[in-house]
């Protein structure tokens, strides 16, 4: 009797050493790389002369502009100082990072309020998204801390 695994007809099973196939060697590990290159020898790409691979910086390059830009967006969401206009009922202009933006128009308004009822979790904000010296910009007003904050620089 055979000591091997086999199947219903008493064959050897496939991959086993059954001895109707011979054993399988190991796979040496896959070239990793962008397609089409050719390694120059076995080390990293970043360990050769001449720095990372062009495909290399340009990703990073592109994180860097992505993570710079979350980074600008982050920065915007601060108090800012504003000028009300009462016979507009709306900001005539206000101060972000020492420069006056005087406001040119109001594209946009909306209110969120929420948890009214419990004064840890209320929320009661205006919001304003207002076209200023060309560019466009996210103010809110928290009407429960009587303060103006610049959320966000679209553009």
């Amino acid at each position: 009797m055979s000591t091997h695994p086999t199947d219903e007809d008493g064959g050897a099973i496939p991959g086993t050493s059954g001895g109707r196939e011979p054993p399988q060697q190991p796979r040496p590990p896959a070239q990793t790389g962008p397609a089409g290159a050719r390694p120059s020898s076995g080390k990293p790409a970043a360990s050769q002369p001449g720095g990372a691979a062009p495909h290399v910086a340009e990703q990073a390059a592109r994180h860097r502009s992505a993570a710079e830009r979350a980074a600008q967006r982050r920065s915007a969401d601060a108090v800012i100082a504003v000028v009300w206009d009462p016979r507009l009922r709306r900001p005539a202009s206000f101060v972000w990072r020492r420069r006056r933006f005087r406001v040119e128009r109001v594209v946009r308004t909306w209110v969120i309020t929420s948890g009214w009822w419990s004064e840890e979790t209320q929320v009661s904000r205006h919001y304003w998204r207002l076209r200023a010296e060309g560019r466009l910009f996210d103010l809110s007003f928290d009407r429960i801390a009587k303060v103006w904050r610049l959320e966000r620089v679209l553009n």
